[in-house]
């Protein structure tokens, strides 16, 4: 961000990361070595922290930084689950190493999962994270 503003940028919308501790690879993990996936989320909030300092430091006049909380936004969406009509936010529907749905899964069950993969969250909840991004920042688009 530094390096834009000193070649004359002014304006930026920044997200901060979702809770990877809430993941299938760090729930997986967890259940071999406890404790992994709760170490996971402090690292995100560390890490979140940390930029929202960093950004912070670059306040000057004329640049407008907006950071969004994606944190937040993938926790609530999570927490709301049901009303989302998720029924597994725990488990991958897709298995990447084998390019094929879980045996629990398929293409017609795929928005009732919250994680397409071990790691990214499925191409619904992208949808619902991204609305709410939107309506959080819309008015700075135009």
């Amino acid at each position: 961000v530094q390096a834009l503003i000193g070649i004359g940028a002014r304006k930026f919308i920044v997200l901060n990361v979702p809770d990877i501790g809430r993941t299938p690879q760090m729930l997986e993990v967890d259940l071999q070595s406890p404790g992994t996936s709760t170490q996971a989320t402090a690292l995100t909030q560390y890490f979140n922290a940390t930029v929202a300092t960093q950004l912070a430091a670059l306040a000057a006049p004329g640049v407008s930084i907006t950071t969004v909380d994606v944190y937040a936004i993938f926790a609530s969406v999570l927490a709301r689950a049901v009303e989302f009509g998720y029924t597994d936010t725990t488990r991958a529907c897709y298995v990447i190493d084998s390019l094929s749905f879980n045996a629990f899964c398929n293409a017609t069950l795929i928005d009732t999962f919250f994680f397409f993969d071990k790691i990214h969250p499925s191409g619904r909840t992208h949808r619902l994270i991204g609305e709410e991004i939107v309506r959080q920042i819309g008015a700075q688009l135009r």
